[in-house]
């Protein structure tokens, strides 16, 4: 079983990381990067949802609000459906979240025109 450092004090130890969070981690991991490999194909580069903007794909928690990152679109972290996974940069799900943004999956509601992705003339299976 792992540990996570919760970074308040010597005091106060490591929380455990229970195996059913680490086995849903590790799907939610899975489905990120089957959507972002399904926009790649797509775009021609992994776009963030909201802003249509290029973003890289991060292993971990990002370092900067700039790498991308997954939302919840239920916010329900329990629910791994294919359909509830919304590709974005950190930044922006910090918004999406403390705002209580509604998202939809390549909605790009926050993208300027001349921002908004175009499909590439290739057939891409839907995710």
């Amino acid at each position: 079983m792992g540990t996570k450092w919760n970074g308040l004090n010597r005091n106060n130890p490591p929380a455990k990381t229970t195996k059913e969070t680490l086995d849903r981690n590790k799907e939610f991991k899975k489905l990120v990067l089957a959507r972002a490999q399904y926009l790649f194909q797509k775009y021609g580069y992994i776009p963030d949802e909201y802003t249509g903007e290029s973003i890289r794909i991060m292993s971990t928690v990002p370092k900067t609000g700039e790498e991308g990152w997954a939302h919840h679109i239920d916010s329900d972290r329990n629910n791994l459906d294919k359909s509830n996974i919304f590709i974005c940069k950190y930044k922006t799900h910090h918004l999406i979240e403390i705002g209580h943004i509604a998202v939809r999956q390549e909605g790009f509601q926050g993208a300027a025109p001349d921002n908004i992705p175009r499909p590439q003339s290739i057939q891409v299976e839907e995710m």
